[in-house]
């Protein structure tokens, strides 16, 4: 039991003097951080623990039990050394945190001055790229217009092209219907001189045959 409380000393008296001397032990590392401190508080704890119990031991050599006494010196020192040491950092804690707003309503004047300096690049910056955006945005519309023109002009040129083949083939139907009407005309009008020949002959033919009637009659008489 006492052995615990030995060892549970060494690590609350490591604890104190790494929270007093090194406070920001393990920020920049990658491992877990009590990898780091457990080993370092105990190490950082047992030293001055076992020197100290040592030393009064040594003060008290004459008796038969000399690390008793020690021991029993040893625990009060280091409690008491614990509970001052706790409440110095409570207190540069707190002066801590009443200076960080103080801190933070001071300003430097080359930081005003750094702030100044960026913020006017930040701002030329942000007109540089409103600039570059107008300008894009000018160049996509004259390309855009100068597409529509020429879209434009292609869609009227294919019209006109259209219109002319549509008028010569037009033209060239009306001829030919005009070239099939005047054959169907001279057809007919030799359809007609034939029948007119025909009719002609069927006339001379009945002629024919009504003087062989009046020869026959004639004849008979």
């Amino acid at each position: 039991m006492l052995g615990i409380l030995y060892l549970l000393l060494c690590f609350c008296v490591g604890n104190l003097i790494c929270r007093l001397f090194w406070p920001d032990m393990n920020k920049n590392n990658k491992v877990p951080s009590y990898f780091v401190c457990i080993p370092a508080w105990f190490l950082s704890g047992v030293l001055p623990v076992t020197w100290t119990v040592y030393l009064l031991a040594y003060l008290f050599r004459g008796s038969r039990q000399a690390l008793l006494p020690a021991n029993i010196l040893t625990f009060i020192i280091y409690a008491v050394i614990l509970i001052e040491g706790n409440l110095l950092l409570k207190k540069r804690k707190k002066a801590s945190l009443a200076a960080s707003p103080a801190a933070e309503t001071t300003t430097d004047p080359s930081t005003e001055e750094t702030n100044t300096a960026e913020t006017a690049e930040t701002e030329t910056a942000a007109e540089k790229a409103v600039a570059a955006e107008e300008a894009i945005a000018e160049k996509t519309a004259a390309a855009r217009t100068t597409a529509a023109k020429s879209v434009a002009e292609k869609t009227a040129a294919e019209k006109t092209v259209a219109e002319r083949a549509v008028t010569e083939k037009t033209a060239a139907v009306n001829a030919i219907a005009e070239a099939v009407d005047g054959n169907l005309l001279k057809t007919v009008a030799a359809n007609e001189v034939a029948g007119d020949d025909w009719i002609e002959n069927i006339a001379a033919e009945e002629a024919v045959d009504g003087d062989r009637i009046e020869a026959v009659a004639a004849e008979e008489a």
